[in-house]
């Protein structure tokens, strides 16, 4: 987002959605996550990783509206919820929803030259989950780079005055995320973690 945002290629950004989105219109059974506690609910679980990733991109925003919500039949949770960040000429839209068959782009971003569209969640927490082996911080190897079917999309319109006629479509390679550096970062100043701090 970032560097899409400093080369311009999208022209004035007018309009930024963040999702998650997922199916699971029935609560899970036995998980901390669906209990009845004032700190559960997405907004707290999913709510602070999208905003803060328009804060970064844009800074504090004039006004913030929210939509805090129980989408599912049966839930002790707040399920969903979206929230805009309002700037002078651009809203950053966070949403999350545990109703999604068909999820929303996880990115999508619209500007007066074009848009750009990217779906997939980074697939770090996946593999682990699966179990997958880390390699060390400075193993050359590249740690899970996404195939290039699953790399985001610029559609940039090479005639403004003539709309929707033949965009030009590029595929816009995704960087690579690493969370081996967070965790490590954190070790070193934590002495609550200290060398405890491993990684599978």
């Amino acid at each position: 987002m970032r560097k899409l945002l400093d080369a311009g290629e999208l022209g004035r950004v007018v309009t930024f959605e963040s999702h998650f989105d997922r199916f699971r219109p029935l609560p899970r059974e036995g998980t901390w996550k669906e209990s009845t506690t004032m700190q559960n609910g997405m907004l707290f679980d999913l709510g602070p990783h999208l905003v803060d990733q328009a804060l970064a991109l844009f800074g504090a925003p004039q006004s913030i509206t929210a939509s805090v919500r129980r989408d599912r039949d049966k839930t002790c949770i707040e399920d969903a919820f979206g929230i805009t960040l309002h700037y002078p000429r651009l809203q950053a839209i966070c949403r999350a929803t545990m109703v999604a068959a068909e999820p929303a782009p996880r990115f999508l971003l619209h500007g007066t030259k074009g848009s750009f569209r990217k779906y997939g969640v980074d697939p770090q927490e996946p593999a682990l989950v699966a179990g997958g082996t880390v390699p060390p911080i400075g193993d050359p190897r590249e740690w899970l780079a996404e195939p290039e079917e699953s790399w985001g999309t610029l559609a940039v319109a090479p005639d403004p005055a003539n709309p929707g006629v033949n965009f030009n479509r590029t595929k816009v390679k995704t960087e690579l995320g690493d969370y081996r550096g967070f965790y490590s970062n954190v070790s070193r100043r934590d002495p609550w973690i200290g060398s405890t701090c491993s990684f599978r």
